[in-house]
């Protein structure tokens, strides 16, 4: 990785009420800054300034597509990340697979503000159409382990007479909310003017990143017990294994725990996240042993693990020293 360099300047005063710190020229050509040319300024929660040119165009890119479906998927939700508003699929067959627009259309549905804007045998534009309605970052924390809890619970108590289909749809909304949060979030890391409305500092983006991240696996495992849970439970009688909707709503109760603790840097909500996770990974360990339904160990993994991630929401918390390191 090229690291930028760092060039010291010395400030001036004009006058009696002015500062004024030059730029370093290489930085100047390179962004094409002239005289009369308008930049921003963005004050971090570190109290750093960062100078910014202003971006008044909307970035595009055109990327060379093959027979590969799962390869355009992952081009196209890569450039919705990475903050493009126009990307032009072109395909480098005379024209494009039914598998390949196909799988380009489902990664589309999933992107939200993203849209097919034209279409032809061997080239897809995609744009953003309208850009979402904005979210605190403290909300979409919130949706996630919302999600989690209702995948839980539609598995695990049967809310609303629920069917793998249904929980199925969670996961889908869990993808759609943590690509959203993850193009805002890195917008912040390629364009740092963008920083000053996220709130957060380059090492908070990171942070926040790999929370949604946590979440979305979290989303990953709820999804994969309820179903699990819900398939067994029509072949299987054991009593052991009705401790299980008791235990998915402590993983529930743990999750949220630990993303408030991220949310509020709360030092007192630290110890309750770590114990009660033990407790549970010690719970989840003797209801599998004990159960004989084949399929408990497997119910006991997946919730253990959306325990594992809670407790590394909590660590990254910890890791920031609630803000009285900076």
């Amino acid at each position: 990785m090229k690291l930028s360099p760092t060039y010291l300047r010395s400030v001036q005063m004009v006058g009696t009420s002015t500062y004024v710190v030059s730029i370093p020229k290489h930085w100047a050509i390179s962004n094409e800054i002239t005289k009369g040319t308008k930049v921003t300024f963005t004050e971090l929660p570190n109290r750093s300034l960062v100078i910014a040119p202003l971006k008044t165009q909307p970035r595009s890119i055109t990327l060379s597509v093959d027979t590969d479906a799962e390869l355009a998927s992952r081009l196209t939700i890569a450039a919705y990340l990475d903050g493009y508003d126009e990307v032009t699929l072109k395909a480098s067959q005379p024209e494009f697979g039914s598998g390949v627009r196909l799988a380009i259309r489902k990664a589309v549905r999933r992107l939200v503000g993203f849209d097919v804007l034209q279409e032809g045998v061997d080239q897809i534009v995609i744009a953003t159409m309208a850009e979402p309605k904005v979210i605190t970052l403290e909300n979409g924390l919130r949706r996630m382990v919302l999600l989690v809890r209702s995948a839980l619970d539609l598995g695990f108590k049967g809310v609303g007479g629920p069917n793998q289909s249904t929980v199925a749809e969670i996961d889908e909304d869990a993808d759609r909310l943590n690509f959203m949060f993850g193009r805002r979030l890195r917008k912040g890391l390629i364009d740092p003017s963008s920083l000053g409305e996220l709130g957060l500092d380059t090492v908070g983006v990171y942070d926040a990143l790999m929370v949604f991240r946590f979440l979305e696996r979290c989303v990953d495992h709820a999804v994969s017990a309820s179903e699990i849970y819900m398939a067994g439970k029509k072949t299987s009688k054991s009593r052991v294994r009705e401790k299980f909707p008791e235990l998915a709503i402590s993983v529930s109760g743990i999750l949220e725990a630990a993303v408030e603790l991220f949310i509020s840097r709360d030092i007192t909500r630290t110890s309750p996240v770590f114990v009660k996770r033990a407790e549970l990974r010690e719970m989840l360990l003797r209801t599998s042993q004990e159960s004989r339904a084949i399929n408990a160990p497997l119910i006991g993994y997946h919730l253990g693990r959306v325990a594992d991630y809670s407790t590394d929401i909590a660590e990254i918390a910890l890791d920031e020293g609630f803000g009285v390191l900076r």
